[in-house]
């Protein structure tokens, strides 16, 4: 081998061996995170759905009384818990599923570095392992509005939908001639949450964005 390639002295058979397992390795954490991630948004999801169907059972039988206000507080209160921690496993799963995809990127750029003909055959590593390139790489649009279309993205947005439900129905149950006030408020906790999710999902995100040692 000569003194150019990237493997130094190593022997070829060996580090072939060692980059293909590395390589299935991480194939296989993000097909984990990926299983994992889908998951744990299926069951935040489900339990809301549910959540929701016993309310409406619940006010049918106390007339939407007091019982039913202390009912759908504890109720709202429970799965707005149930999707904050959702989101931060959530969160901590796609940071794992991006790191995975840097470490991939870099092998494949080894490859090529080992075997220059395959550039005619596979499809190009990014240039770099910076998180934008590596996900343009792979097809996707890096844009301001990517957080919401991530799972954590989704769930933030379902957990501000309840936060903002809880906070207008017990503003309503104080005083019901001040729906308006209610809504109003929801909405403005609705916009606000979103925004400290998304600034959450950042701020994580970039504090992760190490390189790849």
């Amino acid at each position: 081998m000569s003194d150019k390639s990237p493997l130094g002295d190593a022997d070829p058979n060996t580090v072939l061996s060692i980059i293909t397992t590395e390589h299935f390795n991480l194939q296989s954490v993000r097909s984990s995170t990926t299983s994992e991630a889908v998951g744990r948004a299926s069951m935040f999801l489900g339990t809301v759905s549910t959540a929701l169907v016993a309310l409406s059972f619940a006010g049918q039988v106390t007339d939407f009384g007091g019982s039913f206000a202390v009912f759908g507080a504890v109720t709202f209160l429970s799965l707005f818990f149930l999707g904050v921690v959702t989101f931060d496993r959530t969160l901590q799963i796609s940071i794992e599923d991006v790191q995975a995809a840097q470490r991939m990127n870099r092998l494949r750029r080894l490859y090529f570095e080992i075997a220059p003909g395959l550039a005619d055959y596979m499809a190009p590593a990014a240039d770099s392992d910076e998180v934008g390139a590596v996900l343009r790489s792979s097809g996707m649009r890096v844009a301001r509005g990517q957080m919401l279309l991530t799972v954590a993205g989704m769930v933030s947005v379902v957990n501000s939908v309840i936060l903002s439900v809880l906070v207008g129905m017990v503003v309503a149950r104080l005083d019901p001639d001040l729906m308006w006030l209610a809504v109003s408020l929801g909405g403005v906790v609705f916009v606000g949450s979103v925004m400290i999710h998304e600034r959450i999902q950042r701020v994580r995100r970039s504090q992760a964005e190490r390189p790849v040692p």
